[in-house]
């Protein structure tokens, strides 16, 4: 067994690989790395070179042959890896017994920053047991990931890094596999990073003959002064055996909108359960505390129970910033057989049917607001309903009530962050005055709001 080791560490050389990053078999730079085992015992104790593997000798060899074959059209990093470890195990050469070789191309994939082939080979071939490995490195790609709601609206940029084991006789293409990654991660939508890397390595196994892959995802700019947070995982082909199939189908489309995956297990509730909810509310035109009392008056009509409610507040307006303060709050309530849409729909016909709510344009003045912010602790996302609402972390005047009727230990549904937390967060943060006055609330009467029934 030999226990020492001659390396080369990235000699530089021009080859054709195939198709370069605009399909063209163009030559292009690549770096080629070797480890030869060996043993220099008698070299050291003899101070004598012909006892070992002499690096000049070799790395001259493997650029006289590359330079000798810059105009071949090689069609692939393997390919020049099995040329290059013939010629480092060559005898006549100087070679040694046992070699592994890495040749990477950084130019060869527009969006990633290197593609590696690695092989380990001996002067009897292939070793047993050892496969190949392919390495794609620095992947960056932009997509919608994160479970805050201005991550929702925005793609964001991750890198990706990926290796796989495959055969020699593997027809494996890294240019198609980028391609089916590149197609997948920018037209995907999660919440987290753990998803994402789970379907790209069930992604990858199921297009091709692998049985492992790692996968490594990094958010660089999601936490301010680090390189990038992140995670990693080592996958089997068996550990998606169970899953759906991805398909073109499963990809998205590009949109504006808001969009909030769930799962089955997320948004799964039965009608016919008795249910809590938490709805925010809000007033600025007309007489603010009737309005809110007379909403909350026909709730109990609806057979929709107040159990609680919130301090009451008065807030600056958000968004549009052109019109009165507005007076705030939330309430806990309880039913029996109302689905969210049919609880969102009880709250607009409280809205526009007894309250005559005159909407003129979003975030406008209005006699009253009747907001879901949680039903029961469900993920629910369609085209007009999102629970939890979608906004909520960002707004004082719904955060601070809300938590005035929620323990500290309540998790929010999607972040798996205590309610308070994230309010402590807000109050810490400065204001965007572009979006709000002030964020600071004015607590007008304290948990006092009383329902007014007729």
């Amino acid at each position: 067994m030999f226990k020492d080791t001659v390396f080369i560490k990235n000699l530089s050389a021009t080859a054709v690989i195939g198709q370069d990053a605009w399909n063209r078999p163009t030559p292009q730079p690549i770096q080629i790395s070797a480890k030869l085992n060996t043993d220099f015992h008698q070299a050291s104790i003899t101070d004598n070179l012909k006892y070992s593997l002499n690096y000049a000798v070799l790395s001259r060899n493997v650029l006289e042959y590359m330079k000798a074959n810059e105009h071949k059209n090689f069609r692939s990093l393997g390919n020049i890896a099995e040329s290059v470890s013939r010629i480092l195990l060559d005898p006549k050469k100087g070679g040694g017994h046992q070699v592994e070789v890495t040749v990477k191309s950084s130019k060869s994939e527009i969006r990633a920053d290197s593609v590696e082939y690695t092989l380990n080979r001996t002067r009897d071939g292939r070793m047993d047991g050892v496969l190949d490995e392919l390495n794609v490195n620095g992947l960056k790609l932009l997509t919608i990931i994160g479970v805050f709601t201005f991550e929702r609206f925005q793609k964001q940029i991750v890198n990706i890094d990926f290796s796989i084991k495959v055969s020699p006789e593997s027809n494996v293409s890294i240019h198609e596999l980028i391609g089916s990654v590149v197609q997948y991660v920018e037209s995907s939508n999660f919440k987290t990073v753990e998803a994402l890397v789970m379907k790209i390595g069930q992604l990858i196994t199921q297009k091709n003959d692998i049985e492992t892959i790692f996968v490594r995802v990094t958010k660089p700019n999601a936490i301010s002064f680090t390189d990038g947070v992140g995670i990693s995982s080592n996958m089997k082909r068996d550990s998606f055996k169970n899953m759906e199939p991805i398909t073109t189908h499963n990809f998205l489309t590009g949109s504006t909108k808001f969009n909030l995956p769930t799962s089955n297990e997320d948004s799964d509730f039965t009608k016919k359960n008795n249910h809590i909810a938490y709805i925010a509310f809000g007033s600025n035109e007309g007489n603010q505390t009737r309005n809110i009392n007379e909403a909350l008056h026909y709730l109990e009509k609806a057979k929709i129970s107040v159990v609680s409610t919130s301090s009451l507040y008065i807030s600056k307006p958000m968004y549009y910033k052109d019109q009165p303060d507005f007076f705030n709050g939330v309430i806990k309530v309880s039913f029996k057989d109302l689905s969210p849409h049919d609880l969102w729909k009880k709250c607009k016909e409280i809205e526009y049917k007894h309250i005559n709510r005159v909407k003129k344009f979003d975030n406008g003045p209005r006699s009253i607001d009747l907001d879901i912010l949680l039903y029961d602790d469900i993920i629910f996302n369609t085209n007009d309903l999102i629970i939890p609402h979608k906004s909520m972390l960002e707004r004082s005047f719904v955060l601070q009530p809300l938590c005035e009727l929620l323990s500290p230990d309540i998790l929010h549904p999607v972040s798996a962050e205590p309610f308070h937390h994230h309010l402590a967060q807000l109050l810490a943060a400065e204001s965007n005055e572009t979006l709000q006055e002030s964020s600071n609330l004015l607590q007008i009467i304290r948990s006092t709001i009383r329902i007014r029934l007729q």
